[in-house]
C-alpha cells in the first residue's frame, strides 16, 4: 500500500515539475523577447546555476538534435529528477547509499537522453549523405548554380537531413554560399555532414569546382567507412576468440585441473 502511495506521489510530482519548468521557460522567453524588442541588454546580475559552465555544450547538443529545450531547462530537469528519485528511494529503502546511486543515475539521465537523440539523428543523417552528395554533384555538373542545386536536392532527401538542407537553402538566400556552408559545418548534427560542408566551404573560398570538392568528400567518407568496417571485423574476431576461450578452452582447463587435483588427492591419501 505504501509503495502505491509513493508511486502516485512520484507521478504527481513529475507532472508538477514538468508544468513548473514549462511555466518558467515561458516567463524567461517572454522576458528575453521584451528586452530584445526594447533594445535592452542583459546585465551581470544574472543568477548563476551550478552547471552554468556546461550550458554552451548543452545548447549545442539541443540545437543539433532539434530540441526546443534550453540548457537551463535541461539542468532544472536534472536536479529535479535527481532530488525526487533520491527522496522516493530513501523513503522506500531507508538506505542512503542505494538512494544516492539511483539519484545519481536520475541526475545524468536527461543528458544521456539528449546524447542518445544526437546519435540517432547522426545515424539518420549518415544514411542519406551519399544520396545528398551524388545528387548535388549531378545537378552542379549539369550547369546549375549552387543555390539551385541545393534546392533541387532537398525534395529527394528524408528526415533530419532534409530539414537541414532546407534551412541551409533559406540561409543561402541571404548569405553567400561560403558563409552558409560555414554555418552548416558549425551546426551540423553529423560528422559526415560537417566534412561535406567544410569541403564545400573551402571550394567556395578558393574558387575550385564544387563537384571536385564533393568527390573528395565522398572519397573521405568511403575511407572512413572502410576504417570502421575494419574495426568492426577486428572486434568480431576478438569476440569469436573470447567465445572460443569461454566455451571450449576454459572447461578443458578446468577438467584437467580437477583431474590433476583428484590424482594428487588420491596419492596423498594412499601415503
Amino acid at each position: 500500500m505504501n509503495s502505491a502511495w509513493y508511486v502516485s506521489a512520484l507521478i504527481l510530482s513529475a507532472g508538477a515539475l514538468w508544468s513548473i519548468s514549462r511555466k518558467l521557460e515561458q516567463v524567461w522567453v517572454r522576458k528575453q523577447t521584451q528586452r530584445a524588442f526594447e533594445g535592452m541588454r542583459r546585465m551581470g546580475s544574472q543568477v548563476k546555476t551550478p552547471l552554468a559552465r556546461f550550458h554552451p555544450m548543452y545548447d549545442d547538443w539541443l540545437r543539433q538534435m532539434g530540441s526546443r529545450r534550453t540548457a537551463k531547462r535541461l539542468e532544472f530537469q536534472q536536479w529535479g529528477l535527481a532530488i525526487l528519485t533520491l527522496a522516493v528511494f530513501y523513503n522506500l529503502s531507508r538506505n542512503i547509499l542505494v538512494s544516492l546511486v539511483f539519484g545519481a543515475f536520475a541526475f545524468v539521465f536527461p543528458v544521456l537522453q539528449v546524447r542518445a537523440g544526437m546519435r540517432r539523428i547522426a545515424a539518420e543523417v549518415s544514411r542519406e549523405m551519399r544520396k545528398f552528395i551524388l545528387l548535388l554533384r549531378i545537378y552542379v555538373k549539369s550547369g546549375l548554380s549552387n543555390l539551385k542545386a541545393v534546392q533541387r536536392v532537398e525534395p529527394h532527401l528524408q528526415g533530419k537531413l532534409q530539414q537541414v538542407v532546407k534551412d541551409t537553402y533559406a540561409l543561402m538566400g541571404h548569405l553567400t554560399f561560403q558563409e552558409a556552408m560555414q554555418i552548416l559545418a558549425a551546426t551540423s548534427p553529423s560528422e559526415e555532414l560537417e566534412l561535406v560542408a567544410k569541403a564545400l566551404k573551402q571550394g567556395a573560398k578558393h574558387g575550385s569546382e564544387v563537384s571536385e570538392n564533393l568527390g573528395q568528400a565522398l572519397a573521405e567518407l568511403n575511407h572512413r567507412d572502410q576504417l570502421k568496417l575494419s574495426e568492426l571485423r577486428e572486434r568480431q574476431k576478438q569476440a569469436i576468440h573470447m567465445k572460443f576461450m569461454l566455451f571450449f578452452v576454459t572447461p578443458l582447463v578446468i577438467d584437467v585441473g580437477l583431474y590433476v587435483w583428484g590424482m594428487l588427492g588420491a596419492v596423498s591419501h594412499s601415503l
